[in-house]
């Protein structure tokens, strides 16, 4: 029975840490040769238990013959009906089901705690670092075929979360399939509450998104994910892509001058779809702003500390006149001064 399930452990470690990989026929072919192997060296004497495992290890060899022969007369010898009456006839029915008992545990508890390693690797690669390892060993240990977590992170307060988890055929163990991301619900003016659009996130997806870029993308924001190339969620909740040159729109503003790190800091959060604080030097003056990129709309929003957009023209317009009026100030209160003086 060691031996038996020494094998059961690889063939399911290996099935975990390749679920995409269908390797179904492949093992079964092994497992045959490695089973009639082991038979062939069982010992004539044998006690109750051992006389129990090579009965089961014989139902085994029947049960992937009939799975691996094309041959209609294997069928028919190694069928359900077939080995079920051969375990009757054995008198080795009980010692069988015992056996089989014991392998689907060590699965179970080999499967399990396996498992759970690789799905906390996933999770925390994909993005999502708040612990929830107490829901997922309870809901993993329950041995539904698909079970959902709902997640919250403080590092993406405006978002709600659902991660999915779904049985890898054969083996017991979950893989992290995909996630569902959402806005909060905002009351709107007219006392009503925004839909609740969700939108999913597969992680077998040619374009892989992290739980911070969906939060930003389901709150209207876009990222950049290659080169020049921008993906935004349209209102069909469907991706839309467009092409923008950050770099080129960003020498069109009065940046205060940056270190080449500032600079970079400012383009890769602008390019994951967060806003950043500037200065921008309007008419001599220095005055802070919000960055944000906005691909489809071919421009760089300026907001304010309340987030309200600002017209980057108004505004110089503004401070031009602001300046004007201080300079003139100035000249006044000189003149007054030396004419008191005076």
């Amino acid at each position: 029975m060691d031996t038996i399930l020494l094998n059961v452990e690889q063939d399911l470690k290996f099935k975990i840490n390749n679920p995409l990989f269908d390797n179904s026929k492949q093992t079964e072919n092994l497992n045959l040769q490695y089973y009639n192997t082991l038979l062939k060296h069982y010992s004539t004497r044998l006690n109750r238990n051992e006389r129990n495992t090579r009965a089961y290890l014989k139902d085994e060899i029947r049960r992937l013959k009939f799975k691996t022969s094309n041959n209609f007369a294997d069928k028919i010898r190694y069928g359900r009906l077939a080995r079920w009456i051969n375990r009757f006839l054995s008198l080795r029915n009980n010692g069988i089901k015992f056996n089989r008992t014991i392998v689907n545990g060590f699965q179970n508890k080999i499967g399990q705690r396996e498992n759970f390693l690789l799905l906390d690797k996933a999770i925390k690669d994909a993005g999502f670092n708040q612990d929830i390892s107490k829901s997922l060993e309870k809901l993993i240990a329950q041995g539904l075929p698909k079970f959902h977590i709902r997640y919250t992170d403080v590092r993406c307060p405006e978002t709600e979360f659902i991660l999915h988890f779904n049985i890898i055929p054969g083996t017991g163990a979950y893989q992290f399939a995909n996630f569902e991301a959402a806005g909060r619900l905002q009351i709107e003016h007219n006392y009503g509450l925004q839909e609740h659009l969700w939108h999913s996130f597969s992680l077998n997806a040619d374009v892989q998104i992290s739980a911070t870029e969906a939060s930003r993308l389901v709150n209207g924001k876009s990222i950049c994910k290659e080169n020049d190339t921008w993906i935004t969620l349209g209102n069909n909740n469907a991706y839309s892509t467009d092409r923008f040159n950050l770099e080129a729109e960003l020498k069109k503003l009065p940046i205060q001058k940056m270190s080449a790190i500032e600079y970079k800091k400012l383009t890769n959060a602008l390019k994951f779809g967060a806003s950043k604080e500037v200065t921008l030097i309007l008419d001599g003056i220095p005055v802070k702003y919000n960055l944000e990129a906005s691909p489809s709309h071919q421009c760089i929003r300026i907001l304010d500390k309340n987030k309200q957009l600002v017209d980057l023209p108004a505004l110089k317009e503004r401070t031009s006149k602001q300046s004007k009026l201080l300079a003139n100030i100035e000249k006044q209160s000189e003149a007054k001064v030396i004419k008191m003086r005076r």
